[in-house]
Parts: C-alpha cells; structure tokens; sequence
C-alpha cells in the first residue's frame, strides 16, 4: 500500500468483475457539486463502467454524498485519502483501484455529454493505433457568464500535423512533444486512454499540483500515440473555488511541473527539447506578471522578474515587466501590440 493511502478495508469497493472502463476522479471539498457530475457518468449508454472515486482529504460532506450514490449504484468505488495531498496524488492514488481495459479521467466539477464515453470507447476498439483519445469541451465560465469551444482558441493543436482517419477524428502524427508546451490544448477529463499507456510512460507526479502537463507531454515523448475528436465531448465548469479561478498560484504550479519536465529531457537523453521547455518557462512567467500587473500587485510584480531572471535577460519580459508595474492600462496596450504583432502567447493554466 502507497504511503498516504488508506487501509483496503477503507476503501468501499464496487461490485462486480473488473469494468471495461475505469473512470479515476479525485475530488476535495466538491460534496455540492458532485451529485449531476456523477450522474454525467452513470448515465452514459455505454455501462461497463467503474467510477473511482478519490476524496483528497475532504472537510465537506463528499463523504456522505458518495455513499449515498453508491446505495443507488454499485458501480462506484469510494477511495478516501487521510489528507489533502493534491490532484497529482489523488489521481495517482486512483489508477491503483483501477482494473478497467481502458481509463477514463473525470474532474468533479466537469459534466460529460451524453454518448461520449461510448463515442470514444468503440474508436479506441477500431483503431489499435491509438493510444490516448481526447476531444474539444465547452468551456463555461460561471465567474464572467461565457461560453465556448476549447478549440476554437487553441491555435497550437492546429500547429501539431495530424491526418484525419474518420470524420472529425484526427490522428497526431508529430509534433505534440513541442506544441503542448505552448499552450496545453487536452482537457484531461477528455481523455480515454488504454491502460497500457500507464505501464510504458507511467503516472501522474504524486508531488505536483499541476500534474497533467506533465503527464501529456511525457507520454508524447515516450511515444504515445495521441487521436482527437473535434467535437465537444464535456462540459468544463469554472467556478469561483476551481483552479483556475485562483489567480497566479496554477502557473507557479506550472513552472514546478516544468523544472520536472526539464529533468525528464535529460533522464531520456531528449536535450533537443530543453530550448522547448526553457520558452515555456518564459511565457510562464510573462503570464503570472500580466495576472499581478492587473491586480496591482506590485511586489509579487517585482518578485516574479526577478526569479524570470533564472531565464535569461528579455526584451518582451523587461516590457511586460515595465507595464506590469505601470497597472492594467499599461498591460492593455502592451497586450494590444502583441496581438498585432502574433505574438501574445499564454499558456493554460492547469486545474483540478
């Protein structure tokens, strides 16, 4: 048993012999919104399903919600943890009490469309050639009352060369390792992925917060082979407590996540990719100083210029660093510039 897990007699198991899918969601303190999440899943025509669920050390009352679902199917597996430990160990937590054929990631604020499990399961089962499946989402944002189509504004998945095999299914054949680094275009929760994927690229990073960048780029470097539908396949919901409401924290957690990828360039003997790495750093960091440059945070401002020093000396980072001091007008018309110009790149910020 990993360190930090729970005893076996803890966790509540499902019935039944092991599940076609295994669907991993690690959750903390979503008790009030799990109810129609769960039910995205239990519900989708495709039924050979498991739903782990792990409650990273919950306060709530998530406890009390999943066992009063699991009354209501049998199918759900309750994994509590003894304390909050983050996404990475949650979902790595997870994959232990996963038997499926196939894994499916889910987030506990995200709602799956009808039919899509099924969608993705009978690909996967046609096309041995794919490894990992993944799809646009509707991106709803409850702080600003908007909505849209991943897709539509990630200009670096039409960068990657990919050939269509069926209709709105494209296969990647290059170019993943490099693009993600820009802007990560997968919604992890849009992922089916068969299990195989796991014991050649391994899992999430236990430690980090923001794991999936992580994750996604390593198995494209390992060789991964990666399908995506172009079609909306979830429902991604942002809320006032999610991830990536929380101001600059996701990206400091990304520039964890990166200095683990650079030591993976190195493990793999892949040190072409380091400049790769070192650009996303660069944009990380140009991020987080238009984030405290807008809220007025002028100390945080300063700090993060000078730790983007560790880079190298930037031009582009010395003028976002200028207006970020300056407040919002002065980010405004740097932000306008850029975008004439093309190059105002933002990298995504991770969330649970």
């Amino acid at each position: 048993m990993a360190r930090g897990l729970q005893s076996e007699e803890q966790v509540t198991e499902s019935q039944g012999s092991s599940p076609t899918v295994s669907v991993v969601m690690p959750t903390y303190n979503r008790g009030h919104l799990l109810p129609p999440v769960v039910e995205s899943i239990l519900s989708q025509d495709f039924q050979d399903l498991e739903l782990v669920i792990v409650d990273d050390g919950s306060t709530d009352d998530t406890a009390a919600v999943v066992r009063q679902i699991q009354t209501r199917d049998p199918r759900v597996r309750y994994v509590p943890l003894p304390e909050n430990r983050g996404v990475g160990f949650a979902r790595d937590a997870g994959l232990r009490y996963a038997p499926g054929k196939y894994i499916a990631l889910a987030d506990s604020d995200d709602i799956w469309l009808p039919g899509r499990l099924r969608e993705q399961v009978e690909i996967l089962e046609r096309h041995p050639e794919i490894d990992i499946l993944f799809g646009d989402f509707w991106n709803i944002d409850h702080l600003h009352g908007t909505k849209h189509r991943a897709f539509e504004r990630s200009p670096t998945l039409r960068q990657v060369v990919a050939r269509p095999i069926e209709d709105g299914l494209f296969l990647i054949q290059r170019g993943m390792d490099i693009e993600i680094l820009k802007s990560n275009f997968i919604a992890t929760p849009t992922m089916v992925l068969r299990r195989q994927v796991f014991d050649r690229v391994g899992g999430f990073v236990p430690y980090l917060k923001s794991p999936d960048l992580d994750f996604c780029w390593r198995a494209a470097v390992l060789g991964a082979r990666y399908a995506y539908l172009d079609r909306p396949l979830i429902e991604r919901h942002v809320y006032s407590d999610s991830l990536t409401a929380q101001g600059g924290q996701p990206y400091l957690d990304q520039l964890e996540a990166l200095d683990v990828m650079g030591q993976t360039c190195w493990r793999l003997g892949r040190q072409d990719l380091l400049p790769h790495i070192h650009a996303a750093k660069v944009q990380t960091y140009r991020a987080l100083l238009r984030i405290y440059g807008g809220n007025r945070q002028r100390a945080q401002v300063t700090c993060t210029f000078i730790k983007s020093l560790r880079c190298g000396v930037s031009v582009r980072t010395l003028v976002w660093f200028l207006a970020a001091l300056l407040g919002p007008w002065a980010l405004a018309s740097v932000e306008t510039v850029a975008k004439m110009r093309g190059n105002l790149t933002t990298p995504s910020a991770p969330r649970e």
